[in-house]
């Protein structure tokens, strides 16, 4: 009798706990659903999170992509990997006339989002015989009327170039050297070229001052706005003290043209992941404290989610069109890629 009743009481001990675990999934999947969140896939290694101009894809690399890039179909949920989409290569016959570097393993150049323009590395090296022989020179190329010109760049692949999503203008970065640990940073911005390529203007980045503190562009852009006229760009600022203190990062609205002028919008982003400028003037964020908005008019903050925070996240991109979040979280089981509706989240 004793022995039925303890079977029976580890029985009804084991259907508690299933009840238990049921409960916390149920919680778990309706918390997820409430805060907008959709677990996409899971991949073992994934970083490089960005978008494609048209907010329809995200874009990433992964030790599974065999070191090209992938690509995440929202709509579709389908995912492909290639190093450039269809609609971002140059014709065989262009890489001929242009005399384009073309590798399979690394970007050589980058189409603007309309597909009228083309920035490339050019297929002969500047100095073969130098120390750094795969250097070349970068070029601006017209898909319409087949202009070229020289941008006065020179580097070794691959190229990296960040455009504006209207294609009014784009930044150029400066890599690594080979034998450098340099870091990547913005080199120049490119504008003025929409009409003829030939009138194209590349405009440097000098050490600027904002109410008597100096700094010096980093490496994180965030985005190009206004035609290349202004940049959410992370900036650090410049020491001078001989006692060497670890750079604090700021955000910061760069004013291409007048950079005494610039904004600075977040002064400390050591834990900043993701910035963004939306078309009604808030900057939306991804930091400590979780995903905030700031309205750019009268700078008050507002906390959307503090449970989406760069502690739970550790790379984040908002789509171009204001509409999505995307999120690289580290799961036990290997890396969880995320989608956020932001529409759902900020209500």
């Amino acid at each position: 009798m004793t022995s039925t009743l303890t079977q029976r009481s580890k029985q009804a001990i084991v259907i508690t706990l299933i009840i238990v675990i049921l409960q916390f999934a149920m919680m778990v999947e309706v918390s997820s659903a409430q805060s907008g969140l959709i677990l996409l896939f899971n991949d073992y290694s994934v970083y490089g999170l960005s978008w494609t101009a048209d907010s329809t894809k995200i874009r990433f690399r992964s030790a599974s992509t065999n070191g090209v890039n992938g690509f995440y179909n929202i709509s579709s949920g389908t995912m492909s990997t290639a190093l450039y989409l269809p609609t971002e290569q140059l014709t065989s016959e262009e890489i001929e006339a242009f005399q384009v570097y073309n590798s399979l393993y690394e970007e050589s150049y980058f189409v603007s989002p309309d597909s009228k323009f083309a920035v490339f590395l050019s297929r002969d090296p500047v100095d073969p015989e130098s120390d750094m022989p795969s250097v070349r020179q970068v070029f601006l190329a017209d898909r319409t009327n087949q202009g070229v010109i020289a941008l006065g760049s020179m580097m070794p692949p691959p190229l990296i170039v960040q455009w504006a999503v209207d294609s009014s203008s784009f930044v150029i970065f400066s890599g690594p050297f080979e034998g450098s640990d340099a870091d990547i940073t913005p080199r120049a911005v490119i504008v003025n070229f929409a009409s003829d390529v030939e009138k194209a203007q590349g405009i440097g980045f000098p050490e600027f001052s904002i109410n008597g503190t100096s700094y010096r562009i980093g490496a994180k852009l965030h985005q190009v706005l206004e035609e290349g006229k202004l940049l959410l760009v992370e900036a650090n600022e410049i020491q001078f003290s001989e006692e060497y203190i670890e750079p604090q990062p700021a955000l910061i609205l760069y004013s291409v043209m007048t950079p005494q002028a610039s904004q600075v919008l977040l002064p400390n982003a050591t834990k900043l992941i993701a910035a963004h400028i939306t078309r009604d003037d808030r900057l939306l964020a991804v930091n400590e404290h979780g995903l905030v908005e700031i309205d750019l008019s009268d700078h008050k903050t507002r906390v959307i989610d503090a449970a989406i925070n760069s502690e739970w996240a550790y790379e984040a991109a908002f789509s171009p069109d204001d509409r999505w979040l995307a999120l690289f979280h580290a799961a036990p089981q290997g890396i969880d890629v995320y989608l956020a509706d932001l529409d759902i989240l900020a209500r």
